[in-house]
C-alpha cells in the first residue's frame, strides 16, 4: 500500500522533463525536416510540369506556322 502513494524523486522528474523535452525538440526536427523535403519535391515537380507545358506549347506554336490552310470568305446560305 504504501508503495501506490510513492512520489518520484527529483531525478526521475528531472529524466522525465529531459525527455519530453527531447521528444518535443525531434518532433519539431523532424517535422521541419519534413516540410523541408516535401517543399522541394513539390518545386522540382512544379518545375518539371512547367517545362514539359513550356515543350508542348513550343511545339503546337511550330506546327501552327509550318501548317497550310486558307481562309473561307463566301459559304453558302441555305
Amino acid at each position: 500500500m504504501n508503495r501506490l502513494n510513492h512520489r518520484p524523486s527529483w531525478l526521475a522528474r528531472l529524466g522525465l522533463s529531459a525527455g519530453f523535452v527531447l521528444a518535443i525538440a525531434a518532433g519539431v526536427v523532424l517535422s521541419a525536416v519534413f516540410f523541408a523535403l516535401f517543399s522541394v519535391m513539390a518545386l522540382v515537380f512544379g518545375g518539371w510540369l512547367w517545362w514539359q507545358t513550356r515543350r508542348l506549347r513550343r511545339q503546337q506554336r511550330e506546327a501552327f506556322i509550318e501548317t497550310e490552310y486558307e481562309v473561307e470568305t463566301e459559304y453558302e446560305v441555305l
